[in-house]
């Protein structure tokens, strides 16, 4: 029965752990779309972030400018993935692995509605190019975590930063038409 109680208790606490962190990724998404909003001179008159975490957003007045609106819809995907790489950095794997894997879809998920989706009715195809970076950062988190490494910020980013500019810098391979 001890060992019942034990894995009860257990689940309990990792189904406790696992709301915490839905919630907490809604509320610092959320926060950073509302910093940038009054960077830019908006009004935030409320956040909201449903109790499981899985619905979240910014009540603010109306901002226009296409520059405007892709600052504050990238801002929430910036602070995860941020937030993913500090994470790795200090070790925390399973909550960097987390984070890492819900920016991983967010970042890709271009529903109507989303902040990717925004970005992409604004700036055009500008937002696939930031839908790329977000994933490769945020994939590169969490295969550090799969590899149980403790990756600093600094050496993953130049490992990025390296790895997309020999890409970038590759000549185009002739086409045959």
């Amino acid at each position: 029965m001890d060992g019942r109680l034990r894995s009860a208790a257990v689940v309990l606490f990792s189904i406790a752990l696992l709301f915490i962190a839905n919630f907490g990724y809604g509320l610092a998404h959320e926060a950073a779309h509302a910093i940038v909003i009054d960077a830019l001179g908006g009004h935030v008159s409320g956040i909201y972030v449903n109790p499981l975490g899985t619905d979240a957003c910014t009540e603010h007045t109306a901002m226009s400018g296409t520059t405007d609106l892709v600052l504050i819809n990238i801002a929430g995907l910036i602070m995860t993935t941020m937030l993913a790489l500090a994470f790795t950095a200090a070790g925390q794997g399973l909550l960097a692995a987390f984070i890492a894997l819900r920016t991983t879809i967010y970042a890709i998920n271009y529903s109507p509605g989303t902040d990717i989706s925004t970005i992409h009715a604004v700036a055009g195809n500008l937002s696939i190019g930031l839908s790329l970076a977000i994933v490769t950062i945020n994939l590169a988190c969490i295969c550090a975590v799969a590899a149980g490494r403790r990756a600093s910020a600094k050496l993953a980013i130049k490992r990025l930063t390296a790895g997309l500019s020999s890409s970038l810098s590759r000549a185009r391979p002739a086409r045959n038409n």
